[in-house]
C-alpha cells in the first residue's frame, strides 16, 4: 500500500512536541487525553512483576558469571539483573511467551491456537 502523507504542520508538532507516551516512541510526553491516562494506569497494574522462584526459573542467573567481586558490584548487578528480567517478563507477557529463548528466537517455541497460521510463515 501507499504510505500515507503527514501535513508539513503536523510533522512540525510532532518534531517540536514528540509522541505520545502511549505510542511508546523515543521522543514521548505524557498525554494527558484518557487514551494516556488509562495507558499509564494500566502500565502499573498489568506490569508489577514479583520476582518470584517460578519467574526466576524462567530466566535463570549463569553461575558463569559468579566471580569474586566486590560487594557493591555484585550489589549492582543483581539490581540489573532484577530490571533485566522484569524487562524480558514484560516482553513475555506481551507476546504471550513462556521463555525467555523465545525472544532470542525471535518466534515462540509452542503456538497459541489462533496463531497456527502464522507458523507456516515463519519458517
Amino acid at each position: 500500500g501507499k504510505r500515507p502523507k503527514v501535513p508539513a504542520d503536523a510533522a512540525k508538532q510532532l518534531k517540536k512536541n514528540g509522541y505520545p507516551d502511549f505510542m511508546e516512541k523515543r521522543n514521548t510526553y505524557p498525554s494527558k487525553k484518557v487514551l494516556g491516562k488509562c495507558y499509564r494506569l494500566s502500565k502499573s497494574y498489568l506490569f508489577e512483576f514479583d520476582m518470584n522462584e517460578i519467574n526466576e526459573r524462567k530466566i535463570p542467573f549463569d553461575k558463569s558469571m559468579e566471580k569474586d567481586y566486590s560487594e557493591e558490584t555484585l550489589k549492582r548487578a543483581m539490581t540489573l539483573y532484577h530490571l533485566y528480567c522484569i524487562d524480558m517478563m514484560r516482553i513475555m507477557d506481551s507476546f504471550g511467551l513462556k521463555q525467555e529463548e523465545e525472544i532470542v528466537l525471535g518466534r515462540p517455541i509452542e503456538w497459541h491456537p489462533l496463531l497456527s497460521s502464522d507458523k507456516e510463515k515463519s519458517t
